[in-house]
């Protein structure tokens, strides 16, 4: 009798969509925060901007003065695309000069 009670819950469960397939929740790159970003200020040093926002994603050996640190994040929902974002910093002398970001940032 326990075995039929556990094969009729095992093909119910089956039957209900217990087999559908989970896709993680994927992040890549580094995570830029709003509160992290509004905090840069032109003139602060390389070291600064790492403290802030930690080692870039990349460093371009041919633009040694920009540092562009990247974020992907994928839910693995169908049909949702994946959200992505794009800071690039832009150093003279070693000094913050500049940053962008894409999206922008919100107020």
């Amino acid at each position: 009798m326990k075995k039929i009670l556990i094969l009729i819950l095992a093909v119910g469960t089956l039957l209900q969509g217990g087999c559908a397939i989970h896709t993680p929740e994927i992040q890549q790159g580094n995570i830029i925060d709003d509160k992290a970003v509004a905090t840069l200020r032109p003139g602060m040093t390389r070291s600064q901007v790492r403290f802030v926002l930690g080692n870039p994603a990349l460093k371009d050996p041919f633009h040694a003065n920009r540092w562009d640190y990247i974020y992907t994040l994928d839910t693995g929902i169908k049909g949702q695309p994946p959200q992505r974002r794009h800071l690039a910093v832009f150093f003279t002398a070693d000094t913050l000069e500049r940053f962008v970001s894409d999206p922008p940032l919100q107020p």
